[in-house]
């Protein structure tokens, strides 16, 4: 991929994992930069074709809290989530805290979370 493709993708994931709209109104502009390029020979940049279909698609945020899970983190890479963004409760200004002090998972779309689950099956159904 480009760097002007990895930028917009970045700025992206960013705004999504932020908030702020400043990363958004900047991916924005680059993306309408290269909309002719897009139009004529999308297949020449495909990773801004990529940045493109992200940014109108639904957004999935999928929080870890608590201790480390490896088999809920596994239940969601086993899967094709290509708008989905997983990070930390840390990494977040929201509260999302633990359940019992056990791993956690919170599975949000457009910023509205699901009822956090802490068993990979209740993970799977989240994610299906």
């Amino acid at each position: 991929p480009s760097a002007n493709s990895a930028m917009v993708m970045l700025l992206l994931r960013l705004s999504r994992m932020t908030g702020h709209a400043s990363f958004l109104k900047a991916a924005e502009k680059a993306l309408a930069a290269f909309t002719s390029r897009l139009q004529e020979a999308g297949t020449a940049v495909p990773q801004m074709l990529v940045s493109h279909m992200f940014a109108l698609a639904k957004p999935m945020e999928i929080v870890f809290s608590g201790p480390e899970a490896a088999t809920m983190l596994q239940s969601v890479r086993k899967r094709f989530l290509p708008n989905a963004i997983v990070m930390r409760a840390e990494q977040t200004d929201l509260q999302m805290p633990a359940i019992e002090g056990g791993a956690t998972v919170y599975v949000c779309e457009n910023f509205a979370c699901k009822l956090p689950v802490t068993e990979v099956k209740a993970l799977d159904q989240l994610l299906e």
